[in-house]
């Protein structure tokens, strides 16, 4: 018997066929795309899912960057993806795609599956940085990204030792300050 592939999407069925599937039982919804009921869900499901559509180059990166680690349960909207400054990534306006241009270190992203992800550090103080708010659900996707990196002193020196907007906000918002 065949198998369905891990993530569908309106490539493979038409949106009424995908949506009978899941009424049926036989899909999930993962983000924007579905997978078969039996697929556990990790971070090589969520990451496939995430780059349904993207360019190679674009690296997810802070709410989505958290989904795809674990530390938020449902898919941003929309999803945040950057590109390193080098990269010069062309790419067609999307209303769920929000992309932006960043510099990025030699260990500020791993790759998932095959979708490059800003690293839970990394994702920790951008969003720590550049979140708008920070209430609850904010607080708890920090909390849940925290317990990913393995040294949150070198997330406050990376913060300390560069001069990057926002970033006594985030060193106060982690509790980091060291005042």
């Amino acid at each position: 018997m065949a198998r369905l592939p891990d993530i569908l999407s309106t490539d493979d069925f038409p949106l009424a066929e995908l949506t009978a599937l899941r009424c049926d039982g036989v899909l999930v919804d993962v983000g924007s795309c579905y997978s078969p009921i039996d697929q556990p869900d990790g971070r090589g499901i969520r990451a496939s899912a995430a780059a349904h559509g993207i360019h190679e180059r674009m690296i997810a990166e802070r709410m989505t960057a958290a989904w795809i680690w674990g530390a938020r349960d449902d898919a941003p909207t929309p999803h945040q993806f950057c590109t390193d400054l080098a990269a010069r990534v062309t790419h067609r306006i999307r209303p769920w795609l929000e992309l932006r241009e960043v510099v990025l270190g030699p260990l500020d992203t791993v790759l998932v599956g095959e979708l490059p992800v800003t690293t839970p550090a990394r994702t920790l103080a951008d969003i720590a940085r550049f979140h708008p708010r920070w209430t609850a659900l904010e607080r708890s996707i920090a909390d849940r990204l925290t317990g990913l990196v393995d040294d949150l002193g070198a997330v406050r020196d990376e913060l300390e030792r560069t001069n990057l907007p926002h970033k006594h906000r985030a060193l106060a918002r982690l509790g980091l300050s060291q005042s």
